[in-house]
């Protein structure tokens, strides 16, 4: 059988390890080598045709352009606040008030 010897230095560094908290290691990230810019004289480039010259030249390809497409404007959820809805109802009840006056005032004017 055989004997297995731990060193006293072997035992404080697993308990100091365990005390510790394991430091992350950080990933190198690749360096990406930067294009030099060469002079704008050297620089021979074609001219970008816009759109309307394109569309004139070529028939059309691909899709067809779609008209913006716009959604509904969404339905308030009813609230789970108690608070909201009892302010909402009073809202309600005092602009069916304040109509009815309105009515009334307007009768009163003609009557007058």
């Amino acid at each position: 059988m055989a004997d297995v010897h731990l060193s006293r230095n072997l035992i404080n560094q697993l308990v100091e390890d365990e005390v510790k908290p394991k430091k992350k290691t950080k990933k190198a990230k690749p360096k990406i080598p930067r294009q030099r810019q060469e002079p704008e004289m050297k620089v021979h480039r074609k001219p970008i045709p816009n759109d309307s010259e394109t569309q004139k030249e070529s028939p059309a390809t691909g899709w067809p352009p779609q008209m913006p497409f716009f959604l509904p404007t969404p339905i308030p959820h009813p609230s789970s606040s108690p608070e909201l809805e009892a302010i909402r109802s009073l809202l309600k009840e005092s602009e069916s008030v304040l109509e009815k006056l309105q009515r009334l005032e307007e009768n009163m004017s003609k009557e007058v």
